[in-house]
């Protein structure tokens, strides 16, 4: 039996969002020991700068063993373009922890779910799909329950506009991957541009602000924080953005925002499994997160809202 092109496309998808999720713990812990060293700010743009430098050297060499081409100049504008709006993004959304929650920060993110399909019903002179509003409020609703907020934590300052702003971005990334102009460009090739890319953008400010190039060598020296993030490079960077690359383009642009938002389920189950584990391996206090009715309410409703999403493309593709 052939397995249709949609299902393999949200098993990537699906995929790269768990993969990404489950980064949420390492990356935390290596966040609490590098801020005990540096400012806050040096030490997150330090260590993401690193992991996409990592991921994207790691992947240049696999591009150089399998493609055995150099890019094309789509496959550079491709991946420049996201480089630069998944970079500022990915900025702004940093910045933002500094004014409010890291709860609000992820639930404000979960916006694209919203931008996304709007922003194709504005340029399609078309109303979204009843499963697509029907998903996307089922993925707002769960996203609510695990962010733990309350309506009183949402309002409009700097920093919740500068995660919306990030939203925006992380919405247009989305949205670049499905033009027809880069339907020939390879995943591969793309992301390791787009690796390198990010890391030119995160790591100046790094060099020339906070703990500079004496930060970064401190960082290197330590073998425990460099394993972890060199297989947070490998498992949760280099891995999900070549399936994403790969593959959206296999889908629509709304259901690949839904499937995204797996994402914020993994990362609360990996909060509750392997956070202990990380604190160990790096030698610092880092209790787990339990889980609780909200994480299996939000559990089904963001499972039942990528079935949603996805079940008129499998129908259309069994009936045709």
């Amino acid at each position: 039996m052939t397995v249709p092109l949609p299902a393999v496309a949200a098993l990537a998808l699906l995929t790269a969002a768990a993969t990404w999720g489950v980064a949420f713990p390492p990356l935390k812990g290596l966040l609490l020991v590098q801020s005990g060293r540096h400012a806050e700010w040096w030490a997150t743009c330090a260590l993401h700068g690193v992991r996409f430098l990592m991921a994207g050297a790691i992947l240049a060499g696999v591009a150089a063993l399998w493609c055995r081409r150099r890019p094309s100049g789509r496959e550079w504008e491709l991946g420049g373009i996201l480089a630069l709006v998944v970079g500022a993004g990915m900025l702004l959304q940093i910045g933002a922890l500094h004014d409010i929650g890291a709860a609000a920060t992820g639930f404000i993110t979960q916006a694209y779910v919203v931008w996304v399909p709007l922003a194709v019903a504005v340029m399609g002179r078309r109303w979204p799909a009843p499963s697509q509003v029907a998903a996307t409020a089922m993925v707002l609703a769960g996203v609510f329950l695990l962010s733990g907020i309350r309506p009183d934590d949402l309002r409009l300052g700097l920093g919740e506009g500068a995660v919306l702003a990030a939203s925006l971005l992380f919405a247009l990334q989305i949205l670049i991957l499905e033009r027809p102009r880069y339907a020939g460009c390879d995943g591969l090739q793309v992301t390791w541009i787009m690796m390198i890319g990010m890391a030119a953008t995160v790591l100046p400010p790094v060099l020339t602000g906070g703990g500079g190039a004496a930060g970064l060598t401190d960082l290197a020296t330590d073998g425990r924080s460099m394993g972890l993030l060199a297989l947070i490079a490998v498992v949760s960077t280099a891995v999900p953005f070549w399936l994403v690359n790969s593959w959206q383009r296999r889908l629509p642009s709304p259901v690949a925002s839904i499937l995204y938002t797996a994402e914020a389920l993994t990362a609360a189950a990996a909060s509750a499994l392997i956070a202990g584990w990380v604190g160990d391996w790096l030698g610092i206090a880092y209790p787990p997160e339990p889980l609780g009715w909200a994480f299996w309410t939000a559990a089904g409703l963001i499972l039942g809202a990528c079935v949603a999403a996805q079940w008129p493309l499998l129908r259309r593709e069994r009936i045709s």
